[in-house]
């Protein structure tokens, strides 16, 4: 019975370690830790435009959008702008940081290679992501026999979205919405650390991979690349990713309550001294005020001089006054 208990033990912690494992070696370390694009690319294909697109980008049911890129605390809003040139669209991922700064997130670059054929990517901003973070979708009977490796390309085209961007009545989408301006009904909410948000997207991994090459070059370079826009407020914060984890910002808060407690008691004890020297006891004000013999003697030498006193303003006085 004991070496069943401890067959299943080892198990366990088996597979809990299996897990940790997977959960570190699939954190980027940056800021790209808390938008998923497995969880994009899979909102992206079961939405019927961009304007739903977008919509489901920014609601907290989804549990996909997990950015603070200004560090306010509260969730950015993701607004989506297409880009098209010919076949190729380059949808663009972009948050608003302030009244003049915005930063591209991530662009879905779509294209129309054939009759009822269409790929596509979603590549993370180098920002954001680093270099060169590409997913691209699986179908669910590949995910467990496709590798990154491999070349086998998805088709898209049956894609809900898809058709409807290569329509007669498709109009280029634009978000209206920009900093401090957003949809009726829409709030932000807090963003949560790397190990409560992880757990909540890992559900998008077997439908999506990392790959290293990109499907339509053409689109990067002469529909997006030229209007790629990027915030210095971003740039600077990229090098402190652990900021935006909210467990880590618990922390710090915990740090600076206790540093001020500490400070406050420090002050306390430094102001006791200074108390008793502003507001002295009955036995010390007494000493101050008790007279010198040397003083006593004077007076009394004064009240004993009768017909005569002597002036002891010392130097400078009138010297002598008569009765």
């Amino acid at each position: 019975m004991k070496a069943k208990y401890a067959l299943m033990l080892s198990l366990f912690l088996g597979i809990v370690s299996q897990s940790t494992s997977f959960a570190q070696s699939d954190s980027l370390g940056m800021l790209g830790d808390q938008l998923d694009l497995y969880g994009v690319l899979d909102l992206f294909k079961n939405s019927d435009n961009l304007e739903e697109f977008e919509k489901k980008l920014n609601s907290e049911d989804n549990e996909v959008n997990n950015l603070d890129l200004n560090n306010d605390d509260k969730i950015d809003y993701i607004r989506v702008i297409d880009y098209k040139e010919g076949n190729g669209h380059a949808i663009v991922l972009q948050v608003p940081i302030n009244e003049t700064e915005a930063q591209d997130v991530a662009v879905i670059e779509l294209d129309h290679t054939a009759d009822g054929e269409a790929h596509v990517q979603i590549v993370g901003d180098e920002d954001l992501y680093g270099k060169n973070y590409i997913v691209e979708p699986l179908e669910e009977k590949q995910s467990a026999t496709v590798n990154n490796n491999t070349t086998v390309v998805v088709n898209v085209w049956a894609w809900r979205p898809v058709r409807y961007f290569y329509g007669p009545s498709y109009n280029v989408w634009v978000s209206p919405w920009r900093w401090s301006y957003y949809p009726v009904g829409w709030r932000p909410w807090r963003p949560v650390g790397w190990h409560v948000y992880h757990p909540r997207v890992v559900r998008y991994r077997p439908y999506g991979r990392v790959v290293v090459v990109r499907r339509n070059p053409r689109i990067y370079k002469t529909v997006y690349a030229p209007r790629r826009v990027t915030s210095k407020v971003v740039y600077t914060n990229r090098a402190r990713p652990n900021y935006y984890r909210a467990a880590d910002r618990q922390d710090n808060r915990q740090d600076n309550r206790q540093g001020r407690q500490g400070e406050r008691q420090n002050n306390r004890q430094d102001a006791k001294p200074n108390k008793q020297q502003v507001n002295p006891t009955r036995q010390q004000r007494a000493a101050e005020t008790k007279p010198s013999r040397g003083s006593e003697g004077k007076r009394q030498r004064v009240r004993e001089g009768g017909g005569t006193r002597q002036h002891s303003g010392g130097g400078g006085g009138r010297g002598k006054r008569g009765k």
